[in-house]
């Protein structure tokens, strides 16, 4: 049997490297329970099917966010499509804000559908942690036609309508459209699919004379020759070397037409967001990890492969832009709403 002296040699370091642990685990919490977060899985939603850009880009950075995050947790990819978006923003809308959801959004379409007054959401109300990268627009037509410009277009629909392929009014495509339109002055009339790939071959086929996608998206069918650029609607050209550069390097821009001011807020933004009223010490983890991620290497090096453009912006940034977008497409939202009723 121990002597009485010899226990109490035993439990007072024991005791005291227990304090010890405990301090520091507390001095070391980032959470904002004091729980050191993240202490759970985090799911990671995309508002919409498996395979296209915003799926893609959850895909690469889940993995690196994991990396980057300061405790061993899962960080989960979800689709949850609908409405062009619309069910996983009004699912994350109303989350609990504890840092165990996040969604990779299309601030563009979001914006869009509160224009229109088609959403449950506030656009304001988001938490923004970061922007993974732009998406300029292209306003397309037919390889083979005869189109050239928006002022082409403009000449066409003085003889008759523009069929304009369109995937709905509250989406990233029916804003760019409904505004660049009233813009130029053009007329048109809308033919709406299911789909941006849809809309896109049925410009292809000659069912419609032209519509409105991303350039990642679109990529493809600009590559073959299937379709062309007749406005570009973005911050800036991609350079030399870049996705894209071929196929748009002489497409008119929206700036050579005088609209800068519509450059950027037109231009689909890849936002990655939570829930509103997620606690600050809870946004600075998800603020670090995201742009860590997106700043390590080997991140880098597979987007490249994949043919994915980052342009990162941290926590402030993002909610900076939304701020300063909002200001710029909230004059829109009567000709949206006009739009919607003049067309349903």
């Amino acid at each position: 049997m121990l002597r009485r002296s010899t226990i109490g040699g035993l439990l007072v370091p024991a005791m005291l490297a227990l304090v010890l642990a405990g301090g520091c685990g507390s001095l070391g919490s980032t959470g904002a329970s004091g729980e050191g977060y993240p202490t759970e899985d985090i799911e990671f939603i995309v508002p919409f099917d498996p395979g296209g850009g915003y799926d893609s880009w959850a895909r690469l950075l889940a993995p690196y966010i994991e990396k980057h995050l300061p405790n061993d947790v899962n960080v989960v990819v979800r689709n949850v499509p609908g409405a062009g978006g619309l069910v996983g923003a009004n699912q994350l809308y109303s989350a609990k804000p504890d840092g165990t959801q996040i969604e990779i959004v299309n601030m563009t379409g979001l914006a869009a559908a509160q224009l229109a007054g088609e959403s449950d959401f506030e656009v304001e109300k988001f938490t923004y942690l970061a922007r993974v990268a732009r998406d300029p627009q292209v306003l397309s037509v037919a390889g083979n036609s005869d189109i050239e410009t928006i002022e082409d277009l403009k000449s066409l629909s003085a003889k008759r309508p523009v069929k304009q392929a369109l995937t709905g009014f509250s989406t990233s495509d029916g804003l760019n459209t409904v505004i660049l339109y009233d813009l130029f002055g053009v007329k048109y009339t809308p033919v709406m699919h299911d789909g941006n790939e849809e809309a896109r071959l049925s410009i292809v086929r000659g069912d419609t004379d032209a519509g409105i996608s991303s350039l990642e998206s679109g990529l493809g069918e600009l590559e073959s020759g299937d379709l062309k650029g007749a406005l570009y609607v973005g911050e800036s050209k991609p350079k030399q070397g870049e996705p894209g550069y071929d196929e748009v390097k002489d497409t008119p821009s929206l700036q050579e037409a005088g609209h800068q001011e519509l450059a950027t807020s037109l231009e689909a933004q890849r936002l990655i967001i939570a829930p509103p009223g997620l606690p600050d010490e809870t946004k600075q983890v998800l603020d670090k990890a995201i742009s860590d991620a997106l700043k390590d290497p080997q991140l880098l090096a597979k987007a490249k492969e994949s043919e994915l453009s980052p342009d990162a912006l941290n926590s402030a940034e993002s909610t900076a832009l939304v701020d300063e977008l909002m200001k710029t497409l909230g004059q829109y939202g009567g000709l949206m709403k006009s739009a919607i009723k003049n067309n349903s």
